[in-house]
């Protein structure tokens, strides 16, 4: 058996060890961090990707859809608010020819 010479270190020496020690457990760590992040990432690259048909139909079961008799009303409302506006706009066309026929004589 071979003895390994043992002597007294310094205050100084111990305190660089334990600051060295530090060191590789911090890049330990940000190793280990890194590891995971790259297994997380090649799992979501490798999740099966769904065609996007698909995916648009299954969303479209979920809507609610409104009753003929909703949707009836509603284009009803539409087009008759629509029907105002263009009566009014073109009571405000006739209204402007007609003044400016008179300035222009």
């Amino acid at each position: 058996m071979s003895k390994k010479n043992i002597e007294p270190q310094t205050s100084e020496e111990v305190s660089q060890e334990q600051q060295e020690q530090k060191v590789v457990e911090k890049k330990a760590k940000k190793e280990q961090k890194q590891k995971k992040a790259d297994k997380k990432a090649k799992k979501q690259n490798n999740e099966p990707k769904r065609n996007r048909a698909k995916e648009t139909f299954s969303e479209l079961k979920k809507v609610t859809w409104p009753s003929f008799g909703k949707t009836m009303a509603q284009t009803g409302m539409v087009i008759g608010v629509v029907a105002l506006f263009a009566l009014f706009v073109f009571g405000v066309d006739a209204l402007l020819s007609w003044l400016f026929s008179l300035i222009n004589g």
